[in-house]
């Protein structure tokens, strides 16, 4: 989640009263790397880090991430407050001379945020209570904290993933997305990591269930729908190939070039190999299935013989066949050895031995295609 910003100042600097060493942190990537507990949301040991108390020692304030509210996965800052210690250096053990209740920041101003970059999150909150932040960061939880729960969730919406699902949280009811809301009451302070995360689970099942929501981040700015007519043109409707990542419009503009192939259908090539990888990794969302559904896209490319349908899907398909081969190779291996493990059994063991063996499972994912006449060009 942290993004390497680098400054021709330093972004932070500690001294060590002791020693008199001086380190300085250009990054925020390296500040947090150096000064935070990142884990326990606490300052790291010997870090004088508040520029206008360099002597004090902010070991143990809190410490919580700011994002970009345009980009949720990218750290700007860190939110600290605690209390910061002087100590006097000149006895053994040091004595603690004067303390100063402290809250500065370390980089730029942003949301407080927290775990909003986690792999596989089946829900993140948004709240505007600092405490319910605090606690939910601290329990592991994916939570951002806005002094607005309506801001909260349309950021929220905007710009986590589809297959995420956005709740707000707080004590107070929103004017609008009150069918998103959940309500917290002061016995929600007791709870452990996993209640809470029993009580979201299920908080998130009765709004599904319910139906009575839309989820879908930029459903309000549809505009008409385009009618379906032969005569515009490619020309004048491009495929949207930058609408692509930019890895993914790279290898179609360099396989049309390669193959001289047209873009429309390099690109349906492209877009179903990262479909077909994409089946064993995520599940598209669903609003009524808590898991979503497979992961698939049926694409349809009509183009006459030698128009290049099956020289561009192969390129598309380069790394996939390849891993496909390997994998293959070893399930005949394997085959044969279940089949050699077999040979000469009577029935009866013969049956006992599939019973507790079962045979390896054929990993081919890929097929050939199923043009007829030069025609066509599926990818699933």
């Amino acid at each position: 989640m942290n993004a390497k910003i680098t400054l021709n100042a330093p972004l932070a600097v500690s001294t060590d009263p002791l020693t008199g060493n001086t380190t300085e942190y250009h990054s925020i990537e390296d500040f947090a790397k150096g000064c935070i507990d990142e884990s326990n949301f606490k300052v790291k040991s010997e870090s004088y880090i508040y520029s206008k108390l360099p002597s004090y020692n902010c070991e143990n304030c809190e410490a919580y991430t700011l994002i970009n509210p345009i980009q949720l996965s990218k750290v700007i800052g860190y939110a600290i407050r605690g209390t910061a210690r002087k100590y006097d250096t000149t006895t053994t053990p040091f004595k603690e001379i004067d303390s100063q209740q402290v809250s500065f920041i370390i980089g730029k101003k942003g949301l407080f945020a927290s775990g909003l970059n986690k792999p596989h999150l089946s829900y993140v909150v948004g709240t505007n209570d600092m405490d319910l932040f605090i606690q939910l960061a601290k329990a592991g939880k994916a939570v951002l904290l806005h002094q607005s729960l309506d801001e909260a969730y349309k950021i929220l919406n905007s710009g986590m993933p589809e297959n995420v699902f956005r709740l707000i949280a707080g004590k107070s009811t929103p004017v609008n997305n009150a069918d998103l809301f959940v309500q917290v009451d002061d016995s929600f302070r007791a709870f452990t990591s996993q209640q809470i995360e029993t009580f979201f689970l299920e908080k998130r099942k009765q709004i599904i269930e319910s139906g009575a929501f839309n989820q879908d981040a930029d459903s309000q700015h549809w505009g008409e729908l385009l009618p379906l007519q032969q005569e515009e043109s490619v020309a004048s409707n491009p495929y949207p190939i930058d609408a692509l990542p930019l890895l993914a419009k790279e290898a179609v503009l360099a396989i049309s070039e390669h193959v001289q192939s047209p873009i429309a259908m390099t690109a349906q090539c492209v877009i179903g190999a990262m479909s077909h990888i994409a089946q064993a990794k995520v599940n598209a969302p669903d609003r009524f299935k808590a898991h979503g559904e497979p992961c698939s896209l049926f694409l349809l490319t009509e183009g006459q013989s030698g128009s290049r349908k099956s020289t561009s899907k192969n390129l598309a398909d380069r790394a996939i066949l390849e891993y496909e081969r390997k994998q293959y190779e070893i399930y005949r291996t394997e085959l044969e050895q279940w089949k050699s493990g077999q040979a000469g059994l009577p029935k009866k063991d013969r049956e006992a031995y599939c019973a507790e063996n079962p045979p390896p499972n054929d990993p081919s994912t890929l097929y050939s295609d199923i043009t007829r006449g030069g025609s066509t060009c599926l990818n699933n």
